[in-house]
Formats: C-alpha cells, sequence, structure tokens
C-alpha cells in the first residue's frame, strides 16, 4: 500500500531546492562582501543566515507534514510511522522556535511597559 514514485514530482521537487539553494548562495555571496569589522555586523549576518535557512527549512518540514497527512489514509502504517519518526525533529525544532519567539515577544511587550 505505498504511494508509487512518481518521476514529475521528483523533478518539481528538486528544482525547488535548487532554487532555494540558489538564493541561499546568492544571499551568501552578497553577505560574505559585507564589512565584517564590528561585532554587531558580524551578529547581524549570521542571524540573518540562520534565519532565512531555518525560514525555507521550517516551510519544507510544513509541507512534508502536510503531504504526510494527506496520504496518510493511503499508505501503510508501517510507512506512514516511519515518516512520521523522520518528520517529528523537525516539527518540535519549528514548536521551538515559534516558542523562542513568543517569549522574546513576551519579554518586549514586558520591558515596554
Amino acid at each position: 500500500n505505498s504511494v508509487p514514485f512518481n518521476e514529475s514530482d521528483l523533478h518539481e521537487y528538486n528544482k525547488e531546492i535548487n532554487s532555494y539553494a540558489n538564493f541561499r548562495e546568492h544571499l551568501t555571496k552578497f553577505k560574505i562582501n559585507l564589512l565584517t569589522i564590528a561585532l554587531s555586523s558580524i551578529k547581524l549576518q549570521s542571524l540573518s543566515l540562520a534565519q532565512l535557512t531555518q525560514t525555507l527549512a521550517s516551510e519544507k518540514c510544513y509541507q512534508l507534514s502536510f503531504a504526510l497527512y494527506l496520504m496518510s489514509t493511503r499508505i501503510s502504517y508501517k510507512g506512514a510511522q516511519i515518516a512520521v519518526i523522520q518528520t517529528f525533529p523537525c516539527a518540535m525544532n519549528i514548536l521551538s522556535e515559534v516558542s523562542n519567539i513568543i517569549i522574546k515577544l513576551d519579554l518586549i511587550i514586558n520591558l515596554g511597559c
């Protein structure tokens, strides 16, 4: 009861991954050319690169989880279980990041009052 391999889906997936990689590469080259003489510049550049990478990964994790949900009635229990186990750490990272953002926003709001 596994889902058949779809060549066109794989091609689209590879195209999308390459697009993300090219964008990240261009941004990285741009960031490398920025001055890194100040600590704040280094912090800003590393933070923005980390967020870009995380955003791409988070979006892909969401897409994978949603695709798994949509096919859950058409795949074997064992196949679904393996996919969930492999997707779970990704989802937990997203929840952790959302929690961190909420905590930071709460601190900012409390400091502002």
